[in-house]
């Protein structure tokens, strides 16, 4: 590669699938075999995983703790990776699959610190009869308002059905997804360092297809979270953030 010119060429592999296991052709056998070749291991800067079962046609996704597990072991030695993913494929009948394609991006983003999601195609998935449905949406509510450049600042959610995640944007616009994927409304507050005081909000549920749905202030009351929803909170400006968790009130 260095003599064709392409030595600042990254590349990515192994693109497996989660389902086949952890044996010599599962994700750590393949990373392990990389590692144990200096020059092969130089030349890859991508972990790519593809979101199935051991049949490969199935949608399947690692547990958090097994995103975890997995970026941990691809930030091991000399050559540290970025964690991909670079197939998947869940087929749509109604918005249950919509929002579970929400809580995998969001586990794949907050556990496995992911830097590319995409899908093996939109049709079917995001697409139905070539008109936009529900997964188009919830897969919205992150790919519009997270931008290339956007660094994940750490947050934690007081509610198990209660997820967060939170993004600081090139242009300093700040960017909270959060999934209520239970049936029951939750009330929420943000509460960290420096955090905006106003957002707008772009909601996606059953019937609303990332809908505009006004504002919030911080000062107000604690905003409510209904269930099976994906809310986008985006503040236009932001200075020096941090943010600690999401937290619930009773």
């Amino acid at each position: 590669f260095a003599s064709e010119g392409l030595g600042n060429v990254g590349f990515f592999m192994p693109e497996q699938v989660f389902g086949s296991g952890w044996g010599n052709y599962g994700m750590l056998g393949y990373l392990s075999a990389l590692k144990e070749n200096a020059k092969a291991d130089a030349y890859c800067d991508y972990f790519a995983v593809h979101g199935y079962d051991n049949t490969g046609v199935t949608s399947g996704f690692p547990s958090f703790a097994g995103w975890t597990a997995l970026w941990n072991e691809v930030q091991e030695g000399n050559n540290p990776k970025e964690l991909w993913m670079t197939e998947t494929h869940v087929g749509y009948t109604n918005f249950d699959n919509a929002l579970s394609v929400a809580v995998a991006i969001h586990g794949s983003l907050w556990a496995g610190n992911i830097s590319l999601w995409t899908n093996w195609s939109f049709g079917d998935m995001q697409m139905t009869n070539n008109s936009p449905n529900s997964t188009f949406y919830t897969t919205k509510n992150f790919a519009r308002y997270i931008r290339p450049g956007a660094v994940r600042v750490t947050t934690e959610s007081d509610y198990a059905d209660l997820l967060s995640t939170a993004y600081e944007n090139t242009d300093g616009s700040f960017t909270i997804v959060v999934i209520n994927k239970s049936t029951q409304s939750a009330p929420a507050r943000f509460v960290g360092n420096n955090l905006p005081e106003e957002y707008k909000m772009y909601r996606t549920t059953k019937f609303e297809n990332c809908l505009d749905v006004g504002l919030y202030n911080m000062n107000d009351c604690p905003v409510a979270i209904p269930g099976k929803r994906v809310v986008t909170f985006i503040a236009e400006k932001t200075s020096n953030l941090t943010m600690d968790y999401l937290a619930d009130v009773a």
